[in-house]
């Protein structure tokens, strides 16, 4: 269990803001008190019920029966971030937990941000591979291409996305895109919309379709004629869902 240091007031907060949503009625149930002597040279820690606001009589407590009792709350804390995670009913969401989303999304209309001008095309299916910042402090985002608009099986290609600014492992290169740092109810709709309201200025690998092409012609001659990027026209990946999410 990991204890980090944070201010009284971040606490209680971060406390009101999580709950506010679905508890009306917030009860505070027992208290932990330190006592010492003025020097310090003597401790120790009582546990108090609450009952109607009131502290009620205590009982010494040990060091290990402070940390069992932190340990229920952080628990608690987890099995409620379980409860909404496992809450997802979207067909579109194939993983999910507290460091990884992936979803994929149906072949869409999407305006494409180009360095100097827009075109608006429409792109396959998308796969989506998000994960919490690492050890560096960097969240990370992988986005491939499906051939249909259902939800993929394990078995299912992958094709390099037909986008910009994303290399050849799916990759999406960040320059100044800033993806969210955790997993919420939100994270899909930030990450789609700091990927999209992007740039796509530099091709970073050669495969971006099957046969090559100067890649902006391409999506102009697809805006004009207002035909689909068709699955013959990407170019596979060599791997399959199972090998990018076990």
């Amino acid at each position: 269990m990991n204890i980090k240091e944070v201010s009284t007031s971040s606490l209680m907060e971060s406390f009101m803001q999580s709950t506010i949503e679905d508890e009306k009625h917030i009860t505070s149930r027992l208290a932990l008190v330190v006592h010492s002597n003025n020097s310090g040279s003597t401790s120790c820690i009582t546990r108090h019920p609450i009952e109607n606001w009131r502290l009620g009589l205590g009982e010494v407590i040990s060091v290990s029966d402070v940390v069992n009792e932190l340990s229920k709350i952080d628990d608690l804390s987890e099995a409620n971030d379980n409860d909404w995670r496992e809450s997802y009913t979207d067909e579109n969401i194939l993983v999910k937990n507290n460091k990884t989303l992936v979803w994929h999304t149906p072949r869409q209309s999407r305006k494409l941000y180009l360095t100097k001008d827009s075109v608006t095309v429409t792109v396959p299916p998308l796969l989506y591979i998000y994960k919490t910042p690492n050890r560096s402090g960097t969240p990370w985002l992988q986005v491939f291409a499906l051939a249909a608009n259902k939800r993929p099986k394990l078995t299912a290609k992958l094709y390099h996305a037909p986008l910009m600014n994303i290399y050849s492992d799916g990759r999406l290169c960040l320059g100044n895109i800033k993806l969210p740092t955790k997993v919420t109810s939100q994270t899909i709709e930030q990450v789609e919309k700091e990927f999209f309201y992007s740039r796509f200025t530099h091709p970073n690998h050669s495969h971006l379709t099957r046969k090559q092409v100067n890649i902006e012609a391409f999506y102009k001659q697809k805006e004009k004629t207002g035909k689909n990027i068709l699955t013959t026209e990407l170019m596979p990946t060599g791997k399959h869902l199972v090998d990018v999410i076990g």
